[in-house]
């Protein structure tokens, strides 16, 4: 049922039910901007000491009418620089447009085109993998970017090794051995283990991150088009210092275009306290194609772009030692 009442804020008449307090909304907001009007529920004679209170023209009520409306659009265009003053300006959609490469050929092509291309590439860059690595990797082609993740002790280094020397059956590999040292007995027990005799020469370690410079002279020496490495192990990300986007910075600083695109990565991190996840930044999740957890000896997989209906789905696992 519909009373009259008494806006406490502009003091006009109006008919509204008994929670209705204020004759519209202007009033409403000016009320929140400026606290002392009782809320939803008190009554009409509580809010009268305040409604005597001159209402400032640019606020509430006097905010909307059509003298002041000129007001209006300044106080919020004040508004607007205020607020990119104190949390910048946003990517707006003229920026992005200006962004886009309009000399750039546009590719189009429909699905059954796309799938075609696909397996050709899938054909060209596969990496061709013994069967228990099949079973765990999937199609894996190059390149790539996989986390390696575990507890202490677990069999990280391990497997990286192992896959180490797989890789280094067809491309030359750089191991950056952050955690231990190369010449260290320790790791050196697991190079005998883990790593073929004859793949070793075609394995460098390094006991640090390189600089850019450092990397050019790695991977493209002498000017090299074409990188000397394809792959490169990470022991570990947090002792190393890298982002999951390390690999595309890199490539945007180095002589040659060629690290992040061609190249193929392996990270290794530990898991955190609670033993549930990886240790680092969220986005290694959204940046890698694998994602392998250590556990007692074994690697499981947890995430993997290369899986097909019979190999590398998520759950499947390789025994380590």
């Amino acid at each position: 049922m519909a009373h009259k009442k008494t806006c406490p804020v502009c003091l006009e008449e109006f008919w509204g039910n008994l929670n209705k307090i204020f004759c519209g909304d202007s009033c409403r907001k000016y009320e929140k901007r400026n606290p002392g009007l009782t809320k939803s529920g008190a009554s009409i004679a509580s809010n009268l000491p305040i409604a005597g209170t001159p209402v400032p023209p640019l606020s509430g009520k006097g905010r909307t009418n059509t003298g002041s409306i000129g007001s209006y659009i300044i106080k919020k265009g004040i508004d607007v620089v205020a607020h990119k003053l104190m949390h910048g300006t946003d990517l707006s959609i003229k920026s992005v447009l200006q962004s886009t490469n309009d000399d750039a050929p546009l590719k189009v092509q429909n699905l059954m085109m796309s799938a075609s291309l696909s397996a050709k590439e899938i054909g060209v860059n596969l990496i061709k993998l013994p069967e228990l690595w099949f079973k765990l990797l999937g199609e894996l082609t190059s390149p790539f970017k996989m986390l390696v993740w575990g507890e202490p002790g677990q069999g990280k280094s391990t497997f990286c090794l192992q896959l180490a020397s797989l890789l280094a059956e067809l491309k030359k590999v750089i191991f950056i051995s952050g955690e231990e040292k190369p010449s260290g007995k320790t790791f050196n027990e697991k190079v005998i283990r883990c790593v073929a005799f004859d793949r070793q020469w075609k394995i460098q370690v390094v006991d640090r991150l390189p600089s850019v410079k450092q990397w050019d002279t790695l991977i493209t020496p002498n000017g090299a088009l074409l990188p000397v490495y394809h792959c490169v192990f990470y022991d570990s990300i947090s002792v190393l210092g890298i982002s999951p986007m390390y690999p595309a910075e890199l490539e945007k600083q180095s002589r040659a275009k060629v690290f992040n695109s061609i190249l193929s990565h392996i990270f290794i991190t530990h898991s955190q306290k609670d033993g549930k996840t990886y240790k680092g930044d969220s986005g290694w999740g959204h940046e890698v194609d694998i994602i392998i957890q250590i556990k007692n000896g074994e690697a499981i997989i947890e995430k993997n772009r290369f899986a097909t209906f019979n190999a590398g789905q998520i759950g499947a696992t390789f025994k380590i030692f």
